[in-house]
Formats: structure tokens, C-alpha cells, sequence
């Protein structure tokens, strides 16, 4: 995480602040769409079995 955070401080330093702001904006962006498909998709079948079948 600590790693995720240092790339986009370091366009902050150098002075590219729109560079920092569209990073942002992507890396939020594919969170919440893999924030819904876990939503949506959690315990869905696959190949007619479940993901979650016999605990594995």
C-alpha cells in the first residue's frame, strides 16, 4: 500500500499535480468497479459448481 501511495506523491514533488490527480482518479475508479464485482458476483457459479463448494 505504502508503495501504491509513494508513486503518486512523487509526481506531487516534482510539480506534475494534474499527473497525480488523474492517477487518483484511475486507481479509485478500478477500486469501486472491483468493489461491485465482488458485490455482485460473491458465491456466483461457475463451469455449474460453486465457487465456494466444500470450502475451497
Amino acid at each position: 500500500m505504502l508503495f501504491g501511495l509513494s508513486l503518486p506523491l512523487a509526481f506531487v514533488e516534482s510539480g506534475t499535480w494534474l499527473l497525480f490527480v488523474v492517477v487518483v482518479a484511475i486507481s479509485g475508479r478500478s477500486l469501486r468497479l472491483m468493489g461491485v464485482d465482488m458485490l455482485v458476483y460473491h458465491g456466483a457459479y461457475t463451469r455449474d459448481e460453486r465457487l465456494d463448494r466444500d470450502g475451497t
